[in-house]
């Protein structure tokens, strides 16, 4: 089975809510995103150091167990639509990128 990296770029539109937004993050988005059965794990970074021109504070990291990742991210997609339609997406959420990588190979120490 084929291994897949999801990467999503983003911020909180309102500094003020940055608490709310984590909150949202760990506690309502992940669950949404484990929807989709072929999501194994999920991670959210938050910029230590930023380089000249960065923007986005935060970097979650999906990883994906699928031959078929495009039916996947069909599914995914869907969930997300339903998410936000039911209300359980934030309002401070902005991606500005996003990315599906293939795993070809991975070390450990």
């Amino acid at each position: 089975m084929a291994k897949w990296l999801l990467v999503v770029e983003s911020h909180c539109t309102d500094p003020a809510r940055e608490k709310e937004f984590r909150d949202w993050y760990d506690n309502v988005h992940f669950k949404d995103i484990f929807k989709t059965r072929e999501f194994a794990k999920a991670m959210r970074a938050e910029l230590h150091q930023a380089s000249a021109g960065a923007k986005d504070k935060v970097l979650a990291i999906y990883e994906i167990e699928a031959d078929d990742v495009d039916s996947v991210m069909a599914r995914h997609n869907e969930n997300m639509k339903r998410a936000k339609e039911e209300g359980r997406m934030s309002p401070y959420i902005e991606a500005t990128a996003r990315g599906i990588y293939k795993v070809e190979n991975t070390h450990s120490r």
